[in-house]
C-alpha cells in the first residue's frame, strides 16, 4: 500500500492558515464591556417589566391596615434597579423596597427577602454580598455574582449625564425605578435629601433623556434612557 506524504506547498497552507487564525484569536476585542452593558440595559427592562406587572400603586387616602401607603414613602414600593459604588466596586440590584418605620424614623435599606429572585438561577438579583469589604447578603451562592459589574466584567467607573441640561455626575448610589405606567424614575445623590423628605415621587419623573456610561481600563461605552416611555437604546457616549 502506498503511503502519501504532504507536499510542501499543503505544510506552508496549514502554517499560514494557522498564523491567521494565531492572530485573529490574539485581536479579537474583548467584550466584557459590551456584554456588561448589554446585560445592565435587560435588567432595566425587566425592571420596567416587573412595575407594569405588579402594580405597586397605592392611594395614600386609604386606610386599610398594613399599607405602606400610610405614609408619604409608600411610592419607593416600586421596582427599581440600584447602581451602587462601594469600597471601589460597582455592582447593582433589582429590588422593590417597603420602608420600615423604626423608632420614628423609616429604615430604606432593601432587606434580603426584597431582592428579585431569578426564577431560573433561583438566585438574589444584587451583586452585593458580604465579601469584599460589601456590606451584603451573608452567602455568595445566594446572590447573582454578575450584577457585581467591577468583579465580573472589570467595569471601573459608571457616570451619567442629563442630555438637556447638560449635568452629569459620578455614580454613588443611583436609582432607576418605574411606576405603574412603566414611567422611569431616578434618585441619585443630588437629589436623595429632597427625595426623602417629598411627599410624592412623581417630582422625579425623567424629563430628559439621560446617558449612562460604563468604562473599563482601556474603553467605554453608553447606552441612553428615554424618558416617559423608559426606551433604552445604545449610543455614541457623548460626555
Amino acid at each position: 500500500m502506498k503511503s502519501r506524504s504532504f507536499t510542501l506547498i499543503e505544510l506552508v497552507s496549514v502554517i499560514v492558515i494557522s498564523a491567521l487564525l494565531g492572530v485573529a484569536v490574539m485581536n479579537f476585542p474583548d467584550n466584557s464591556l459590551s456584554l456588561a452593558r448589554d446585560q445592565l440595559m435587560k435588567d432595566i427592562r425587566l425592571t420596567q417589566t416587573l412595575a407594569l406587572l405588579d402594580d405597586k400603586y397605592l392611594d395614600r387616602n386609604t386606610s386599610e391596615s398594613g399599607h405602606i401607603n400610610r405614609s408619604k414613602f409608600w411610592f419607593k414600593s416600586f421596582w427599581q434597579t440600584q447602581l451602587q459604588t462601594s469600597n471601589n466596586k460597582i455592582y447593582y440590584s433589582v429590588y422593590s423596597d417597603t420602608p420600615v418605620l423604626s423608632s420614628g424614623k423609616y429604615n430604606f435599606q432593601p432587606k434580603h427577602s426584597e431582592m428579585y429572585l431569578n426564577s431560573l438561577t433561583r438566585k438574589y438579583m444584587t451583586g452585593n454580598w458580604k465579601g469584599d469589604g460589601l456590606k451584603g447578603i451573608n452567602k455568595k451562592e445566594e446572590v447573582s455574582t454578575n450584577l457585581n459589574l467591577s468583579l465580573e466584567f472589570g467595569i471601573t467607573e459608571v457616570k451619567y449625564f442629563f442630555i438637556t441640561s447638560k449635568t452629569q455626575g459620578k455614580i454613588n448610589k443611583f436609582n432607576i425605578y418605574f411606576d405603574n405606567f412603566g414611567r422611569p424614575h431616578l434618585l441619585h445623590s443630588k437629589s436623595k435629601s429632597k427625595f426623602n423628605s417629598t411627599l410624592h415621587s412623581f417630582k422625579y419623573i425623567l424629563q430628559e433623556p439621560i446617558q449612562i456610561r460604563l468604562k473599563n481600563s482601556i474603553d467605554e461605552t453608553c447606552f441612553n434612557l428615554e424618558p416617559i416611555s423608559g426606551y433604552l437604546h445604545i449610543e455614541s457616549c457623548i460626555f
